[in-house]
């Protein structure tokens, strides 16, 4: 850019002179190299240079929208943080491509490609997970997502792309909100709905969501100063096919999941200060969305275990207008709730990102043990303890009943007092199993523990045994005292709030209001009237029959219960019981086998306090 000129006027040179530019027209030089490699799990890449100073940018290159770039010091970096076990560039192989653009003060410009190997991070631990499914018609917890997939997050997410950023509310009168709407994280809960898993055959099954609702609620509000509360609610109905070989679905393993589904969309808006709140709905296309899993499902009981590295890929049409499918997301799990996704329009990837919830989705961790032994005769076992602060519940187990555990403290107890010499578990060899969950304050579950519990033998404990007195008499009034082994008023007491499901067979009757009042006293039952055949024996057999024996109960104490004064229970027995045994036992009058059916007539009354006749009612309990 250096020149000499002459000028001829009439062909006489009037002037000679240097010509030059006082501008810079020299293009810059990038003088840093033109590829890089991080180990995953790193965003920062490198610091560009140039040979002067310059601004810089990005222009193109095959996986543009997986970078940043400070424009003054050039810092490149990904947009997302980069998984060695997802890779999500164009050719899928960690090797990332992006054009970068330099350009000095005087707008000369230079373009350099950039490639950015990822590689692995060998001391990182692989992640698998489990997507809670429970197979209930309670919906309102169903789908918490445990593991790699989370509710929360997914839904947010797609509310958000859907909704192009909420600006398909636009035009609507909660146009004004659509920028702090984006910045609000909602609490999505399924409220109602149907699931239909019935439909499947040796190598396929069907799930039909038929308008499952899902309801969110901002998890804080205080940083959108317009918004006083907000509510999403999305209508799912869709059909989900999953299919494998035979062999693997006779397992309860797919290997393919592929789904179409449609959804009614609605969004309010209370503004801060008070007013009615402003709605709009079908703010996110209203077209047929497809859907498209990686990975392999395997069903085992109510839970879904997901295996492999699993992808969900979304296809819609993005301009909501009912034009053709022209956007594509996918959204790739990397275990423990942290996803990949990318945004493709027309087939070129605009956006990469990281997807996570600013909320606590890591479950708790169980630290207690999970054998215990006590000796017979205790209730007590063990305080169960866990990472964090959690509630406690009982889940599952062999043994459930057999269990109780405080809520807030975690002591676990038998719900009885256990005997060795009788065992009631389900292997009747006294060990007892019970499985535990601990949900921390963000209503993230633990792994389910199970529990087991061994009872061991009271070497001082005095061997027991006992006889039940039975009179042959034709005065009743003293049958069945229930010396010995089994007493009658602990037994008639424990039948007739059993049979009458803790007197709630009393709802709707006059006796209603004293159904909880009814099942805190404790009554004496005394043998009436009646008679007992005992006529009936053989070699091998005695058949007693009971015809009409009554037995009348009068409450030990009623000052615990407050409405009443005063109730009689009379119970009608009728019935035929054999006792059996070899002829030489029944020679010697024992009965080895006995059997018996009996149907029950029923009475109950009770003097309210206050005074006023008794009240009644028959056949409080089954007369089958």
């Amino acid at each position: 850019n250096s020149y000499i000129s002459t000028k001829a006027v009439s062909g006489t040179i009037t002037e000679i002179d240097n010509v030059s530019t006082t501008s810079d027209t020299t293009a810059p030089d990038i003088t840093s190299s033109s590829s890089y490699s991080v180990v995953e799990g790193t965003t920062a890449i490198a610091t560009l240079t140039a040979n002067e100073s310059v601004t810089w940018s990005i222009t193109g290159g095959a996986d543009e929208a997986a970078f940043d770039i400070n424009s003054s010091s050039g810092a490149l970096s990904f947009s997302f943080t980069p998984d060695y076990e997802t890779p999500v560039d164009t050719g899928f192989n960690n090797t990332y491509e992006v054009v970068v653009e330099a350009r000095d003060a005087a707008g000369n410009v230079i373009a350099q490609t950039v490639n950015v190997s990822v590689t692995d991070d060998a001391t990182e631990r692989a992640t698998s997970g489990t997507y809670g499914f429970e197979r209930t018609t309670d919906l309102t917890d169903v789908d918490t997502g445990i593991g790699l997939f989370n509710k929360n997050v997914l839904i947010n997410y797609l509310v958000t792309e859907l909704s192009n950023n909420f600006d398909s509310l636009s035009q609507s009168d909660l146009a004004i909100y659509k920028s702090q709407l984006l910045a609000l994280e909602f609490d999505f809960k399924t409220i109602s709905g149907a699931l239909d898993i019935a439909a499947f055959d040796a190598t396929s099954m069907q799930i039909t969501a038929n308008n499952v609702l899902y309801r969110g609620t901002p998890l804080d509000v205080s940083g959108a100063v317009d918004i006083a509360a907000a509510q999403v609610e999305i209508t799912l109905n869709g059909t989900f096919d999953l299919s494998g070989s035979a062999s693997d679905v006779s397992s309860g393993i797919y290997t393919t999941q592929t789904g179409t589904m449609t959804l009614g969309s609605s969004i309010s808006v209370t503004p801060a200060g008070g007013g009615a709140a402003v709605s709009e709905s079908n703010f996110l296309p209203t077209s047929t969305i497809n859907l498209n899993f990686d990975g392999t499902l395997d069903f085992n009981d109510n839970d879904l275990t997901i295996t492999d590295t699993s992808k969900v890929t979304v296809n819609y049409d993005g301009s909501s207008v009912g034009g053709s499918v022209d956007t594509e997301l996918k959204i790739y799990s990397q275990g423990n709730n942290s996803y990949i996704s990318t945004k493709a329009v027309a087939g070129t990837i605009e956006d990469i990102n990281n997807v996570s919830t600013t909320s606590d989705t890591t479950a708790p961790d169980i630290t207690s043990s999970s054998s215990y032994s006590v000796v017979e005769g205790n209730t007590t076992i063990a305080t169960l303890t866990a990472n964090e602060a959690v509630t406690w519940s009982i889940t599952g187990g062999a043994d459930e009943a057999a269990f109780e555990i405080n809520s807030s403290s975690g002591a676990l107890s038998f719900s009885f007092t256990p005997d060795y010499e009788t065992p009631v578990d389900a292997g009747f060899n006294n060990t007892y199993e019970v499985e535990v969950t601990a949900r921390d304050g963000n209503n993230k579950p633990s792994e389910k523990q199970t529990i087991t519990v061994s009872v061991t033998d009271d070497v001082t404990e005095t061997a027991t045994s006992g006889t039940y007195e039975f009179e042959r008499t034709k005065d009743l009034t003293d049958v069945d005292t229930g010396i010995g082994l089994f007493n009658k008023n602990v037994l008639i007491n424990y039948l007739v709030s059993e049979l009458s499901n803790n007197f709630r067979s009393l709802e709707g009757t006059t006796l209603a209001g004293y159904e909880d009042q009814l099942a805190g006293l404790e009554f004496d039952f005394k043998t009436m009237s009646g008679a007992l055949n005992m006529e009936e024996f053989n070699p091998t057999l005695l058949r007693i029959t009971a015809q009409n024996v009554i037995y009348k109960g009068t409450p030990i104490d009623v000052s615990g219960a407050g409405g009443i004064e005063a109730a009689e229970i009379e119970i009608r027995l009728n019935g035929t019981f054999d006792l059996s045994g070899s002829e030489a036992e029944v020679a010697s009058e024992i009965y080895t086998n006995q059997t018996g059916t009996m149907t029950l007539g029923s009475s109950i009354s009770v003097t309210p306090v206050g005074g006023g006749a008794p009240v009644e009612e028959t056949n409080f309990l089954p007369t089958s």
